[in-house]
């Protein structure tokens, strides 16, 4: 491969040309070692520098102009794709209507004025050209989408070849001689959307890659084709991108000469410029779960997957289920794209056949940051319910616990402040380095030889451990006699979300991107049964699926109840139903997805309120306990002119999981009612769990003593 950290690839994205496809094909190679650039606001440039600068990055992706191998301290390689340019404005006018729409909403559902939403520095900056269609009501028209003085609707791709870029104004004649220059002497590749399949294999015989996932992300579903448009707008498109017709009639008519080429790509020598005020990176257009999500996979978001599929994966006799022994099948790449997944036929228990040189070795994990802090407040309030009748935490009782996967070593701090003995066990060194600092503790690097624990937490590690078994078969150990312990871990076959409420895109969404194993509830409490435990008290409206545990053998087996293909069948059929519109369809499939039902019901809640809450009731029975669903449900139930039950949703999930957002209502709407001091409580409980909103709160709680 040509491309490495020492000559990286810079892919000069051009919006609704195919480039989120190709982004998503290109994590398989690169994962991590991607710099995403997409949201760099013209207002910050110098927040590109890191990404620039850092020497571990192969990959440089964004929506910039050619030039940015000036900034970089090495050679690089240039790679884009074209798109026919009246099908690229029109199809521009969709994606950019939609994301208008919803910012609309988010203006309309917070109070607030649009000129507030354009002056919020979190509104991307690419959307403030169309602050004019933003005021109405309605969709705004593609001839009032043309008026905007955006200047990606004018020759937007001769101004990135070229350099010129998104400025004001018209695009300069000569510009597109430079496009054409540029092309020729620094682009190691320049595809067209409309023969994606051969750009995939241009690219790949050009810098020498391994096979790239045809797959199409980030498409418009429902938008015209430009033969759709009538005849006097689409000539107005044509004038408005004069050059950039030429330019794609340039590139097509040498494009058969390219591939034909057997020429390898010659990188650009790097420039070194270090003002990164006049880089080329113009306009942030804000952030993508879909890009977090492909680049700590590591894999394209590739087709959904079939039962057939699935049925045709061949089965895996050494060793078996790690549960419950039975013969295991390997995943097919449609639904993980690490190779090594299996799952057990029998009781859906989803492993990773790791390779024993990379057996003991641990997980990578992100860098301590004040947002793994905050979720370990959050994390150790949640702890916190579950633990808070046992004995060792009565008046005047003082216990021995330990955390297992300790992280930043919030817990174990919090313990030792209760008087309790708090330990805790971390593999990783940045973040024992971290407990030695903040919270002036010495987290161990293991638990050999260690117990008995009166309290032991095991919070979201299974996940990630090679050997899932053998670990809690040691915890079990270490428990003393009247000893617990605590464990939490994704649910499979639960809810169809991820464990922040947010809907995935695909199934393989529900892996962390180390993860190594994942759990149906059966097969997690059949493995307890394996380690010699039995569930004292469960919990699924947490994080996944909790249970308290304490010593006890000889406990049931549940069976093969999970059977895992008709289930994931239905799961990957209910996610293209949602993505396609059809949220009725997709609720029958998979009735467990809070995605589908809010699509169903948010559009009934003003307009036809009585329907509505009859969808509500019919969700209640299936999600009432889902903390996604029950957030959404309060503000429904506000809408419909239900405040008391709205309340009640509130203070459930805040004694739950304390999101702020949630919190930060439910105050407001205490403070109302005159209910002062349950406000105060809950105002405290936000300012100890998120210290950056601690003087919001704090000031909310002056005018209310």
């Amino acid at each position: 491969m040509l491309i490495t950290k020492q000559t990286p690839l810079i892919f000069m994205h051009i919006p609704k040309t195919g480039g989120m496809s190709l982004f998503t094909a290109f994590t398989r190679l690169w994962g991590e070692d991607i710099a995403d650039l997409y949201n760099i606001s013209i207002r910050k440039p110098e927040e590109a520098a890191p990404l620039l600068r850092d020497p571990g990055k192969a990959l440089y992706c964004g929506h910039y102009a050619y030039g940015l191998h000036e900034w970089l301290d090495r050679p690089a390689h240039y790679a884009a794709v074209l798109r026919e340019p009246v099908d690229r404005v029109v199809s521009l006018y969709y994606y950019v209507g939609s994301i208008l729409k919803s910012y609309r909403n988010k203006a309309k559902n917070k109070g607030r004025s649009i000129q507030e939403l354009l002056n919020d520095p979190e509104t991307p900056d690419y959307y403030r050209d169309f602050a004019a269609l933003l005021e109405g009501e309605r969709e705004p028209s593609l001839a009032g989408f043309l008026d905007s003085p955006c200047a990606d609707i004018d020759n937007g791709m001769v101004r990135r070849f070229s350099g010129v870029g998104l400025v004001a104004g018209a695009c300069p004649e000569g510009a597109l001689e430079t496009a054409k220059e540029n092309i020729q002497r620094h682009f190691g590749a320049v595809g067209l959307l409309e023969r994606y399949g051969e750009t995939l294999r241009l690219l790949r015989q050009r810098f020498q890659l391994p096979e790239l996932a045809e797959n199409r992300a980030n498409a418009n579903r429902q938008r015209h084709q430009k033969e759709q448009i009538d005849a006097a707008t689409q000539r107005r498109i044509e004038d408005l991108n004069r050059l950039d017709i030429e330019l794609y009639r340039w590139v097509a008519s040498r494009f058969d000469a390219e591939l034909a080429d057997p020429r390898l790509a010659v990188p650009v020598a790097g420039g070194g410029r270090r003002d990164y005020a006049q880089a080329p990176l113009w306009y942030a257009v804000g952030s993508s779960p879909l890009r977090k999500i492909a680049m700590k996979q590591g894999a394209a978001l590739g087709p959904e997957v079939s039962l057939d599929e699935l049925a045709a994966s061949p089965p895996v006799s050494e060793d078996g289920c790690y549960v419950c022994g039975g013969a295991v099948r390997l995943l097919p790449a449609a639904l993980h794209p690490k190779p090594g997944f299996f799952v057990c036929d029998a009781c859906g228990a989803v492993g990773f056949r790791i390779d024993p040189k990379e057996r003991d070795k641990p997980a990578p994990r992100p860098p301590p940051s004040y947002a793994l802090l905050v979720q370990e407040n959050r994390k150790r309030y949640m702890i916190e319910r579950l633990t808070q009748d046992l004995p060792i935490f009565a008046e005047g009782r003082k216990g021995r616990c330990l955390e297992f996967g300790a992280g930043l070593g919030g817990l174990p701090a919090w313990w030792r402040a209760q008087g309790h003995e708090g330990l805790g066990v971390e593999p990783f060194e940045p973040y024992r380095a971290f407990a030695r600092h903040y919270h002036r503790l010495e987290l161990s690097e293991s638990v050999e030889g260690e117990g008995p624990y009166d309290l032991i937490v095991c919070w979201h590690q299974l996940e990630f451990l090679p050997d899932p078994l053998g670990r809690l078969r040691g915890l079990t150990e270490r428990l003393a006699a009247e000893g617990r312990l605590l464990v939490s871990a994704m649910d499979w076959f639960g809810p169809l979300e991820h464990l922040s409420g947010e809907a995935p895109s695909q199934l393989h969404d529900y892996f962390s991107p180390q993860g190594r194993n994942a759990f149906g509830r059966h097969s997690l409490q059949n493995l307890f049964r394996l380690a010699g435990l039995e569930i004292e008290r469960e919990e699924h409206s947490l994080s996944g699926q909790s249970y308290r545990l304490r010593r006890g053998a000889n406990q049931p087996w549940l069976g093969s109840e999970e059977p895992w293909q008709p289930r994931i069948e239905a799961m990957a059929a209910a996610l293209a139903a949602l993505r396609e519109g059809r949220a009725e369809e997709a609720t029958r499939l998979w009735p467990a997805f809070p995605a589908a039902w809010k699509a169903r019901i948010e559009p009934l809640v003003r307009t036809r309120p009585s329907e509505a809450a009859w969808l509500i009731a019919e969700a209640d029975g299936i999600l009432g306990e889902n903390y996604s669903y029950r957030l959404q449900r309060a503000g429904w139930r506000m809408q419909l002119g239900d405040p008391e039950r709205a309340l009640a949703d509130l203070r459930w999930i805040a004694k739950r999981r304390a999101p702020i957002d949630a919190l930060r209502l439910l105050i407001q709407m205490l403070r109302k009612r005159n209910q002062q001091d349950e406000a105060r409580r809950w105002a405290w409980l936000a300012a100890e769990i998120n210290p950056s909103v601690a003087k919001e709160f704090v000031n909310l709680l002056a005018k209310m003593l």
